[in-house]
């Protein structure tokens, strides 16, 4: 079902039942201590994200997100493939309220083994650069680091009013039982959506600061966690922002309108 004229969830036609609704954040109550954001066309939540004009940056840096088998089977990655496939989910969802998304491809993919320090300076420069352009950064890499680089840029991003989230997949987008189409979703939306004004790491449902998370399984799409910690916010039927539970507030300090690089 999709909304009608009225609001109304009515059938749709099949051929054009979509992911309408996704990262759609509209009725903000609390319950429980929970911050919870329901999802659906009657909105009148965050009004940033409810316009075309929001505007996404995507940088992708490389990782298994974008990988494809090669000749002998084994993944490799593939110049523009995922920045085709991000083109082409943006434009299936024209009716939603999606981010207008830019991405900027790094030349070289690069190996999530192979980040380090260079390679973190290198995206904080670029959300340096962009910083007034854009609402929100959603950087895609692969999986076994990402948690040391998005920790690092939380401390090498200081007085963000804007969010950071870094983002990967288990299984590269070209296959059927990926995660990477609504790991994907979900963070565009959330880059642009939440007040969070801090670097988070979005995986399986879970928006985690940056600072605070590990990667625990390298099996299992729940790939992440944060100990002593609980998620900044979780998605499912609703998006709820947990810091009211105890989530965790701003990082520390005043914020400003621009990001500085430490």
């Amino acid at each position: 079902m999709k909304p009608d004229a009225s609001g109304a969830l009515a059938p749709v036609d099949p051929a054009q039942i979509g992911y309408a609704g996704m990262g759609q954040v509209v009725v903000k109550k609390n319950e429980g201590g929970v911050d919870v954001h329901q999802m659906g066309e009657m909105s009148q939540g965050i009004s940033k994200f409810v316009s075309k004009e929001t505007n996404l940056l995507i940088i992708y840096t490389g990782g298994t997100m974008g990988m494809k088998p090669d000749a002998s089977g084994a993944l490799a990655p593939v110049p523009g493939y995922l920045t085709e496939q991000i083109d082409l989910l943006v434009n299936s969802h024209q009716t939603d309220p999606m981010p207008t998304v830019t991405v900027k491809e790094y030349a070289d993919l690069i190996d999530s083994c192979d980040m380090g320090p260079a390679e973190w300076r290198l995206i904080a420069n670029d959300i340096f650069d962009n910083y007034e352009r854009y609402d929100g950064f959603l950087v895609i890499m692969g999986t076994d680091t990402m948690a040391y680089s998005a920790s690092a840029l939380s401390f090498m991003l200081e007085n963000l009013a804007k969010t950071v989230v870094f983002t990967g997949s288990q299984i590269p987008f070209c296959r059927t039982f990926s995660d990477a189409r609504r790991n994907l979703l979900f963070s565009m939306s959330l880059a642009c959506t939440l007040d969070i004004p801090e670097v988070c790491l979005f995986f399986f449902d879970k928006l985690f600061r940056a600072s605070r998370c590990r990667k625990a399984d390298s099996g299992n799409f729940d790939a992440f966690s944060s100990p002593n910690f609980q998620p900044l916010a979780t998605v499912g039927l609703t998006v709820e922002d947990r810091r009211a539970a105890g989530g965790g507030g701003a990082p520390g300090g005043a914020r400003r309108s621009r990001g500085r690089r430490r």
